[in-house]
């Protein structure tokens, strides 16, 4: 769809989609391994985009500027160099906080330093130790 006119269209065909399948096509894109590699893939985007030579005394580039990244319903009050990211229509506040990583999804909220983003791959093998496999 790329006009109004064609989404009005497509909304009068809503009674016949079929729920059932509907719900499995979106369980099969969006579960929540697949979305844990894509906020893996949209860190080590943004690294690339910002890598620097000089390095951070913990061993990592400095990911992003001085200015603080955010997608969604976010708001940022004195916040340095972090990403905020919500796609759930929940807002996220965040005050005060520097190198900080937010992502924010119907159930899961994650939030680090992003000293330690490259820990986030523990989560997988922590979650499974602890029989939480819905978020595996």
């Amino acid at each position: 769809m790329k006009t109004v006119d064609e989404a009005l269209e497509v909304v009068k065909m809503i009674p016949e989609i079929d729920r059932s399948e509907c719900r499995r096509i979106v369980e099969g894109k969006f579960n929540h391994h697949r979305m844990v590699e894509a906020y893996h893939r949209v860190y080590h985007s943004i690294i690339e985009k910002e890598k620097r030579e000089e390095k951070r005394p913990w061993g990592g580039y400095k990911a992003l500027g001085s200015e603080s990244s955010f997608q969604g319903n976010v708001i940022l009050v004195d916040t340095e160099n972090s990403f905020v990211y919500s796609n759930n229509g929940r807002l996220i506040g965040v005050l005060g906080l520097k190198d900080a990583l937010i992502v924010g999804t119907d159930d899961v909220l994650l939030i680090s330093n992003l000293q330690g983003c490259q820990e986030l791959k523990q989560f997988p093998e922590i979650l499974g130790r602890r029989g939480w496999k819905q978020w595996v």
